[in-house]
């Protein structure tokens, strides 16, 4: 059966990522990259997972038995249904508000935001316009981060509180972010502890990996119980020793890769934040030896990687880039090229969940 490629969609994307390498502070083609990933995002119509995520919102109800905050995404799924929103309009505005907080996240945070965004352009962008509510909630924790980079804060409950309510926010549309409530507590040890933790916790929870799932179903409770037998069970039954090698490796590489920044950049307290917020991520190696589905949780603190990287790079005189940003630039294009690989290429994902991106949108013609 001949494949139906949409080459159109797939030229214009590889473009923009390549001028983002050449270009990398232009604000012009920032605008042109960012106005093409609201096009893929905010006017999608399909693909995988689609039918899924629609039927969701057409059942979605509120549970009179809970609060407010946990109805928060019930409620505005009937507030929208009842003004006879469609599952497309209402996806479409909340992938708008989503992308805009990314986007304003890369512009404020990153002086060379055109390469970011290449980055973005190849991965995470297709999973996150497949993945609806991950992606709406993703836009949230993105949004809180970086309120962990103001060490100077006046108040600093006010700081806590702040990142915490918009960790609550994003956990109520989905569930999986509601570790990061754990990160200001992790960022009160000093850096040497940090890294005690991380290590002693990751042996420890592979030790104890068979109580996970009864941790995490005491801790959220029956709200996501399919979910929770879906995860650690279903997509378990799948996994295997080297797969989970290989994403131990992956979560590793990034933290390999901020450590060797911050060797170049000893006084950016950015950048500190975001080494410890690396070796947190080694706490959450365990999970995916159930299903790599769980890196999904570090995909926030990915774009802040990808600003780190972008931001290392050093133009000298002639405008060549010194050895130094060449060796980081690539080792995250290797990072960003095989994560795409395994996520959206790998078992037929380019029939599967890449093509449909472009062939299923209001603008590219369905």
């Amino acid at each position: 059966m001949a494949v139906n490629i949409p080459w159109l969609g797939i030229i214009i994307t590889f473009l923009l990522f390549i001028q983002g390498f050449l270009m990398p502070k232009s604000k012009v083609l920032f605008s042109v990259q960012s106005l093409w990933v609201i096009v893929l995002t905010c006017f999608n119509t399909g693909g995988a997972d689609w039918f899924g995520n629609e039927e969701y919102y057409w059942i979605a109800s509120v549970n009179s038995n809970k609060g407010l905050l946990s109805n928060l995404y019930p409620t505005l799924v009937n507030y929208c249904r009842n003004l006879g929103m469609n599952f497309v309009l209402f996806n479409g505005l909340m992938s708008l508000f989503a992308t805009l907080i990314i986007l304003s996240m890369i512009y404020k945070y990153s002086k060379n935001s055109s390469l970011v965004l290449s980055f973005w352009l190849i991965f995470p962008l297709i999973d996150n316009i497949i993945q609806k509510r991950a992606y709406y909630s993703l836009s949230l924790v993105i949004l809180a981060i970086p309120i962990l980079f103001d060490r100077k804060a006046k108040n600093k409950l006010v700081q806590f509180f702040l990142f915490e309510l918009l960790i609550l926010l994003a956990y109520e549309i989905h569930s999986m972010y509601c570790l990061y409530l754990t990160i200001p507590f992790y960022l009160l040890l000093n850096y040497k502890w940090q890294k005690y933790i991380s290590i002693i916790g990751f042996i420890i929870c592979f030790v104890l990996k068979n109580e996970i799932q009864s941790v995490v179903n005491a801790i959220v409770g029956t709200s996501i119980e399919s979910k929770s037998d879906l995860y650690f069970n279903q997509l378990a039954s799948t996994s295997s020793i080297s797969h989970t090698i290989f994403w131990a490796v992956w979560q590793a590489f990034q933290l390999l890769i901020i450590l060797y920044i911050n060797k170049k950049n000893l006084n950016n307290k950015k950048n500190s934040i975001l080494l410890s917020l690396n070796w947190w991520g080694l706490l959450l190696i365990p999970l995916y030896s159930f299903n790599p589905v769980f890196t999904r949780i570090f995909r926030a603190i990915i774009l802040f990687n990808y600003i780190a990287v972008a931001d290392s790079v050093k133009i000298q005189k002639r405008r060549f880039i010194n050895r130094s940003s060449i060796l980081s630039i690539s080792a995250e294009l290797a990072f960003v090229a095989i994560t795409f690989y395994m996520m959206d290429v790998n078992s037929n994902g380019l029939v599967q969940v890449v093509y449909p991106i472009f062939q299923n949108n209001l603008l590219l013609g369905d």
